[in-house]
């Protein structure tokens, strides 16, 4: 494994399509998560840095998709130990309750 690949193994990075995303993210995450920001013209990148709590990284998905979805936005993309996944906003808790009401 080379320094770039240890450089982001405890790192989620975010590709944001606006600004307003990207501002978003930075409020809701700076003031208790270390990361950076960068934008790259047509995209905004917004790191996470990980912490060593187990759930740490479903803690922060959860919180990311509440975040999106509190704003309308789109699902993002996200980098993930050189792996590329997608994330989409979080259901509204109605549709989740209906969901699950209909399963049982």
């Amino acid at each position: 494994m080379d320094d770039f690949e240890l450089e982001f193994s405890d790192v989620v990075l975010f590709e944001l399509p606006r600004f307003e995303e990207a501002e978003a993210f930075r409020a809701r995450f700076r003031p208790r998560r270390p990361g950076w920001t960068h934008d790259d013209e047509q995209v905004w990148l917004f790191a996470v840095d990980l912490s060593e709590t187990p759930d740490d990284l479903a803690v922060l998905l959860r919180e990311a998709q509440d975040l999106l979805a509190e704003r309308g936005a789109p699902a993002v993309c996200f980098l993930l130990d050189g792996r590329l996944y997608e994330l989409e906003p979080a259901e509204p808790e109605y549709e989740r309750t209906a969901k699950s009401g209909r399963a049982a």
